[in-house]
């Protein structure tokens, strides 16, 4: 099987005032996220003994996270919060399957989260055989709101940039 920790870093952004729940969220997180990949904390100042944890200090959030992604190698990140708790699994021949179809049509960002519209939460996979179907819709960047701190996989360069011309320009704080 190809290797996802060449490919892709779980990157979690969270706050020391979180910290309740990081116990919480790697439960859920080794339980269900099935992925052989580095997972990097990003917080203020404590760190979180399970995971690698960057801790830049007292900056802005997104300051922090900026920090954060200059360490990370891999091309790929699968964004998540803190407060993102998996109650299913997420497989690591899915995110592979993903990352293929990322690479082959050249996309920046694949928000891997349900069709608010859709009762069915996972209506992205395939319950039968938990294939990715790849309903997904394209947002155009003139759309408020058109990124989302909603888990996603990123290419990491657009991630970085990104955040540096919107959520630093917005004076996004923790």
């Amino acid at each position: 099987m190809e290797k996802l920790n060449k490919k892709l870093t779980i990157l979690v952004s969270t706050c020391d005032s979180y910290k309740d729940l990081w116990e919480p969220f790697y439960q859920c997180l080794t339980k269900y996220v099935l992925l052989n990949c580095d997972v990097v904390f990003v917080s203020e100042s404590l760190k979180f003994n399970k995971f690698k944890t960057i801790t830049p200090g007292f900056l802005p959030w997104g300051e922090r996270n900026l920090i954060a992604l200059e360490s990370i190698e891999t091309d790929y990140i699968l964004w998540l919060l803190e407060d993102y708790f998996y109650i299913e699994p997420l497989r690591q021949i899915d995110v592979l399957k993903y990352l293929k179809f990322i690479i082959e049509n050249d996309i920046d960002r694949l928000q891997i989260s349900p069709d608010w519209h859709n009762e069915d939460i996972y209506s992205f996979i395939n319950k039968k055989n938990q294939l990715p179907l790849f309903k997904y819709s394209k947002v155009e960047s003139s759309i408020p709101y058109s990124v989302s701190l909603q888990p996603s996989i990123w290419k990491k360069r657009i991630y970085f940039a990104n955040f540096k011309k919107r959520l630093l320009s917005l004076g996004f704080r923790s």
